[in-house]
C-alpha cells in the first residue's frame, strides 16, 4: 500500500495493485481493511498477478534429469495447484492408494519439505486425478484424430471375481514415432466372442476411431467369433484396407508357447526328475545349506540359484533347467552325501507315493540338448514380445530359423529329442505353414525392410523348400504386395496428391457430369482407376521400390528412420510402410497391463469401483509414455544468464586494463629467454 495524507485526521493508502484508496488510521482503522482488500479477492489486479505467479519470488533451481548442470538450470516458484497435480501424478504413478495422503508419516514428511503446502485430503486428491485423467484422455483423443491404428486385446480375471477386457493401440505418427496407448480397461460380462467384439466396438466408438488395420489376439476359439462381429460392424466403414482381409493377427508368441509345450510332452520324465531335485533343495533352509556345502566342495562358480519353475509356462520351466544344468555335479554329490535325498524319491510311509527321480547321467544329456535347443524358441519369444520397438518385420527371420531348427532336430541319432521335433513340426505347420491361418502382412513387413525386400524371401524359402517352390511363394507374395500398394494408392488419390511425389491426380467425377456426358464420365473413371506414379522406365513406384538395390546389414539400422528419410522419394510406400511396421506381433502390450492391474488391485485394495481402476490403469500408462517436462517459468531465462556471462566477461576485461595502467601486467605475461647483453652494453 502507498501511504497518503488527506488533512491530518484521515490518512489514507492507495493499493499498489488498482490504486483503490481505503482509510488506514492508525487508531480508528488500523490495516484491517487493507488486508481484507488483498485476502478477501477484492482487487482484480493483484488475482491476475496471483494466479499468473509473476509476482511471486523465484528460485534458481537444479532439474538432475539433464545430465549437464548448465541444461537443468530453471526458475521455480511454488504454487499449490502445482503441487497437488503433481501429487495426483505421484499417486498414479507409482501405483500408492489413495489413503497414502491421510498416513501420518506422510504429512509430516509434507510438511518439512513445504511448509505452505496444505495437504488435500484423500476424497480430494481421487478428484485431482480424475481431471488429469480427462485431461490426458483429451490429449491422446486428438493424438488418434484421423489415425489408422492397430489393435491387441485380452481378457483377465481380478481378485473381485469381475472380468476385465484391455485394449491396447498401436501407430507411428507422422514423425515416424512407434506408439502404444492402453485405450480401455472395462468390465466385461463373460469371455464370449460376441461380448468381446461388443466391448471393443463400444470403446471405439468412445475414442472416435474409425480406421483399423489389425486386431492381435490369442489363439483361444473365442477371439475367432469377436474377429468376425468387429468385421461384420466395420467391414463398409470408410478407411477399411481391402475389406478386412489382414485384421485378424494371431499372437505369434502364444503360438509359439504351444508348440513348445506339444514338444516338452516327448521329454517330461527328465524335466520332472529335474524338477524334483529342484523342489527337494529348495523346500527347507537346512537343505539348501547342505546343497550350497556340496557346490562349495565342487568348486561351482555360478552366482544364479536355483528356481522352481511354472509347469503351465515353458519359459520358466526354460531358465529352471539352465540354471539346474549348471549344477549337476552338486546334484551327484548330494546324492552320494545326503541319505534324506534318495530316501526323498524313495517315499516313506504307505500314504507318500514315490517321485521320480533322482535325475540320472542320461537326463543331464537329454536336458543339455534340451536347453540348447531351447534357446533358440526362447530369443525368439523375446523378440516377438517387444512393445517399444517394430516388431512385424522381424517375424519371418524367427520363423525360418525355428523351421530350420526344428527340422534338423528330426534328424537326431536321440529317438527322445528328434520324437519331440516331429511333435513341435506338425503343431508349426498347422499354425504356420498353412496359408489360411497365417497373416500374410506378417510376409509383407519383410518386403517392407528395405534391407531385405522380395528377394531375401525368395532365397530364404529355398533353402527350406526347393526352388519350384520358393518362386511360386515368391511370386504370390508379391502379388498380394502391389495388392496393397494399389490400395494405398487409390486412397491417396482420392484424399489429394501426395506433395513432391510425382503422382498426377485424376480429375473427379461429380454426380452432375454423369448425367450430363456419361461417356466422359466413364472415361473419367477409367482414368482414374488407371492411374499410378509413372517414373523413368514405365515403371510403378512399388516395381520401383522393389528393384532398387537393397540397403546393407548394419546393427545400427533404423527402419523407421530410414522411412522417415526416405518418404518423399516412396510417398505411397512409406504409408504402407508406416501401417504394417506397426502391427504387434504378440499380445504382450495388453497382458503386461494385467501385472499393474494386479498390483492395483491386491487383496488390500479391492474395493476400488471399475471405473476407478479403469482410470487408474489408462492414466498410469499415458503418464509414463509421456513424461512431463518442466518448462522454465521465465521466458528470458536464458537472456538472464547471457547477461550474466557478459558482465563476468566485461569485468574482467577491465581488471585486465587496469593491471596494465597499474603497471602489474608482469606477472601475466610469458617471459621467453632473456636475450644475450650486447658488448657496447657489456661495461654499463
Amino acid at each position: 500500500m502507498i501511504p497518503e495524507t488527506v488533512g491530518t485526521d484521515k490518512p489514507k493508502a492507495a493499493c499498489n495493485y488498482c490504486k483503490k484508496k481505503y482509510l488506514a488510521g492508525s487508531r480508528a482503522h488500523g490495516t484491517s481493511n487493507l488486508l481484507n482488500h488483498i485476502d478477501g479477492k477484492k482487487c482484480k489486479e493483484y488475482e491476475k498477478l496471483r494466479k499468473s505467479k509473476s509476482h511471486k519470488q523465484s528460485m534458481i533451481v537444479i532439474d538432475k534429469s539433464h545430465q549437464n548442470v548448465g541444461d537443468g538450470l530453471r526458475l521455480a516458484s511454488f504454487s499449490t495447484s502445482e503441487a497437488r497435480k503433481a501429487l495426483a501424478r505421484m499417486i498414479v504413478i507409482d501405483e500408492m492408494p489413495f489413503r497414502t495422503v491421510d498416513g501420518e508419516g506422510f504429512r509430516n514428511y509434507s510438511m518439512t519439505l513445504q511448509p505452505k503446502f496444505s495437504l488435500p485430503s484423500r476424497k480430494t486428491v481421487q478428484r485431482d486425478f480424475f481431471k488429469i485423467y480427462e485431461e490426458e484422455k483429451a490429449k491422446l483423443k486428438s493424438m488418434l484424430h484421423s489415425q489408422r491404428v492397430c489393435l491387441t486385446t485380452d481378457t483377465w480375471t481380478s481378485v473381485q471375481n469381475l472380468n476385465y477386457m484391455c485394449l491396447t493401440s498401436h501407430w507411428i505418427d507422422d514423425k515416424w514415432k512407434l506408439h502404444k496407448r492402453v485405450l480401455s480397461f472395462p468390465t466385461i460380462a463373460n469371455h464370449k466372442g460376441e461380448t468381446i467384439g461388443l466391448s471393443v466396438m463400444n470403446c471405439l466408438k468412445d475414442w472416435a476411431i474409425e480406421k483399423i488395420f489389425t486386431v492381435t489376439v490369442d489363439n483361444a476359439s473365442t477371439n475367432d467369433g469377436a474377429i468376425k462381429h468387429i468385421i461384420r460392424r466395420t467391414k463398409e466403414t470408410l478407411g477399411t484396407v481391402l475389406q478386412h482381409e489382414y485384421i485378424h493377427m494371431r499372437c505369434c508368441a502364444h503360438i509359439l508357447n504351444i508348440i513348445v509345450q506339444e514338444g516338452l510332452k516327448e521329454v517330461d520324465d527328465a524335466i520332472i526328475k529335474i524338477r524334483n531335485a529342484v523342489r527337494y533343495v529348495r523346500s527347507s533352509p537346512a537343505r539348501m545349506q547342505s546343497f550350497l556345502k556340496c557346490v562349495e566342495e565342487e568348486k561351482i562358480n555360478c552366482t544364479n540359484r536355483v528356481c522352481l519353475d511354472v509347469e503351465t509356462r515353458w519359459n520358466s520351466t526354460y531358465h529352471m533347467l539352465v540354471v539346474a544344468e549348471k549344477y549337476e555335479k552338486a546334484f551327484d554329490k548330494l546324492d552320494c552325501e545326503d541319505s534324506r535325498y534318495s530316501l526323498y524319491f524313495r517315499g516313506r510311509g504307505k500314504k507318500r507315493q514315490k517321485l521320480m527321480g533322482p535325475p540320472a547321467c542320461e537326463d543331464w544329456k537329454n536336458v543339455r540338448c534340451l536347453v540348447e535347443f531351447l534357446r533358440l524358441f526362447y530369443n525368439a519369444t523375446l523378440k516377438f514380445s517387444g512393445t517399444a520397438h517394430v516388431t512385424s518385420n522381424n517375424f519371418f527371420h524367427e520363423l525360418v530359423a525355428v523351421q530350420q531348427g526344428i527340422l534338423n532336430m528330426t534328424r537326431s541319432e536321440d529317438s527322445i529329442l528328434s520324437g519331440m521335433a516331429f511333435r513341435m513340426l506338425g503343431k508349426f505347420s498347422k499354425y504356420w505353414v498353412q496359408v489360411d491361418n497365417l497373416n500374410s502382412l506378417l510376409h509383407i513387413a519383410v518386403v517392407l525392410d528395405p534391407r531385405y525386400k522380395l528377394r531375401y524371401v525368395e532365397f530364404c524359402m529355398e533353402m527350406i523348400y526347393d526352388a519350384k517352390v520358393a518362386a511360386s511363394f515368391a511370386e504370390t507374395l508379391e502379388s498380394k504386395f502391389l495388392e496393397l500398394y494399389a490400395f494405398y494408392l487409390k486412397e491417396n488419390l482420392d484424399s489429394g496428391p501426395a506433395q513432391d511425389s510425382g503422382i498426377f491426380s485424376a480429375p473427379t467425377i461429380s454426380d452432375d457430369l454423369a448425367k450430363v456426358d456419361p461417356a466422359k464420365a466413364l472415361r473419367l473413371k477409367f482414368a482414374k482407376e488407371t492411374a499410378s506414379p509413372i517414373i523413368s522406365g514405365g515403371k510403378s513406384e512399388a516395381q520401383r521400390y522393389l528393384a532398387d538395390v537393397a540397403e546393407p546389414e548394419t546393427e545400427d539400422f533404423d527402419i523407421l528412420m530410414w522411412w522417415k528419410v526416405h518418404s518423399t522419394k516412396y510417398p505411397i510406400i512409406s504409408k504402407m510402410a508406416r501401417d504394417v511396421l506397426a502391427v504387434p506381433i504378440s499380445t504382450v502390450a495388453s497382458e503386461s497391463t494385467f501385472s499393474t492391474s494386479g498390483r492395483v488391485l491386491d487383496p488390500y485394495r479391492s474395493s476400488l469401483s471399475p471405473n476407478t481402476v479403469e482410470a487408474l490403469i489408462c492414466c498410469e500408462d499415458w503418464l509414463r509414455a509421456t513424461p512431463k517436462t518442466v518448462e522454465p517459468e521465465n521466458d528470458d531465462f536464458g537472456i538472464y544468464f547471457w547477461f550474466i556471462s557478459l558482465m563476468s566477461t566485461f569485468y574482467t576485461l577491465l581488471l585486465i586494463c587496469f593491471l596494465v595502467q597499474s603497471n602489474h601486467v608482469e606477472s601475466l605475461e610469458v617471459v621467453g629467454p632473456a636475450p644475450e647483453p650486447s658488448e657496447a652494453n657489456a661495461g654499463k
